[in-house]
């Protein structure tokens, strides 16, 4: 799992560079008056979810893009896939890229970059 999310999050990381160059205004919305939302957000986002599916099947998924899936499972995973979306869609290098896995709501393994 560790070695999964270390690739994983890298990889993810990739993509956050090579697309911050070709946002414009059309990639960005507001969920709400202070909270921001890129493109980008959505294909890190979709990316991850679909490696942790692929890898752990029958575990659940909560992002911030709200195609959460949640069936009880013991082992849960928690995306945010750009922290710091303001910053990242003015060009600015300050966010990351946030992971953590919690089994029975026990934290188990985290991840920033």
């Amino acid at each position: 799992m560790v070695e999964l999310l270390l690739r994983q999050i890298r990889m993810a990381g990739d993509i956050c560079v090579e697309e911050q160059a070709n946002l414009d205004e059309i990639d960005r919305e507001y969920k709400s008056a202070k909270d921001l939302v890129s493109r980008v957000d959505r294909e890190v986002e979709a990316f991850l979810r679909e490696q942790i599916n692929t890898a752990y099947p029958d575990h659940d998924i909560i992002g911030e893009g709200g195609d959460d899936k949640i069936s009880g499972a013991s082992h849960c995973w928690y995306i945010d896939p750009i922290d710091g979306t303001t910053s990242y869609s003015m060009g600015q290098p300050y966010y990351s890229i946030s992971v953590e896995v919690r089994k029975d709501k026990d934290l188990i393994l985290t991840a920033v970059y």
